[in-house]
């Protein structure tokens, strides 16, 4: 987390595309480059996974799993599918690659899962992917930190629809959950893009806090916060391009000490709905 040596723990504090390798991924803090495969498709008990390359779809089964330094490496739709109720999984130190072409025309998500409480991924790179996570239920303790989220590119949805964390989408979904520290690189060049889409199944009584991270986004919505969710989106620092910040539809949101990267500060015109309070913020690093 946040008190690994070299990594940004101070407001706007973010991981960058450059830290890949160093900070961010596999081979990061000293450890080798995975070169073995392991060949698996479901864990069905706590373990801990480290130093290797996975290149298929894998179920997991148990509570406290941990995938460190571990390279995701397939073209599957969903690379990592979670049974419900699970609790504990962790990913970290590791690369996430969806290998698919863009011409399959499919949405590639990393991880679908419902009710995972505790599930933390950090320090991890996620690259060539049209969705990364889809999540319902109770997610309290979800912790996303320390994250880079490279730019999926052109065509790999017909429609153009790239999300990144889609969180209670289809079902009622509580806990705390806590974004903090990441990059979110634009995931699609030809459309409609949310980076943090939140709470879009109704009725979903669930807390998120969204700081410090950095959004090169110059498509649609970065972030999206609907109706019965308690959203608080801080210190983080949004790209020039981006021509609506955030929605906020009925929630209990704000929006407060957001920058661009020249430094200036976020204001009401790039938001729709919630509150924007840009008093008493921290320096930029």
């Amino acid at each position: 987390g946040g008190g690994t040596p070299g990594l940004p723990s101070s407001p706007y504090g973010h991981v960058r595309p450059a830290d890949v390798g160093t900070l961010v991924g596999v081979g990061s803090h000293g450890r080798v480059t995975p070169t073995e495969t392991l060949s698996l498709s479901s864990i069905d008990a706590s373990t801990v996974i480290e130093d290797k390359i996975i290149d298929g779809a894998v179920t997991v089964n148990a509570n406290n799993v941990v995938f460190r330094n571990v390279h995701f490496r397939n073209d599957a739709r969903t690379m990592i599918s979670v049974a419900r109720g699970v609790d504990g999984l962790t990913i970290e130190d590791s690369t996430i690659e969806c290998t698919a072409q863009p011409s399959e025309s499919a949405s590639k998500q990393v991880l679908v899962g419902e009710d995972l409480t505790n599930l933390t991924v950090r320090r991890t790179e996620l690259t060539g992917c049209s969705r990364l996570f889809i999540l319902d239920g109770n997610l309290d303790g979800f912790l996303w930190e320390h994250n880079v989220r490279h730019l999926a590119g052109a065509g790999f949805e017909p429609n153009g629809h790239s999300v990144g964390l889609h969180i209670a989408y289809f079902e009622s979904t509580y806990g705390d959950m806590t974004i903090r520290g990441s990059y979110f690189e634009q995931a699609n060049t030809t459309g409609y893009t949310d980076q943090i889409s939140f709470g879009f199944a109704g009725h979903s009584s669930a807390s998120l806090v969204v700081e410090n991270s950095y959004f090169d986004q110059d498509l649609n919505y970065t972030i999206r916060c609907t109706a019965n969710t308690d959203c608080a989106i801080v210190n983080n620092i949004v790209s020039d391009d981006v021509w609506v910040a955030t929605q906020f539809q009925n929630g209990a949101a704000s929006f407060d000490c957001n920058r661009r990267p020249d430094g200036s500060f976020v204001g009401n015109g790039a938001v729709l709905g919630g509150s924007v309070d840009n008093s008493g913020c921290p320096s930029l690093p």
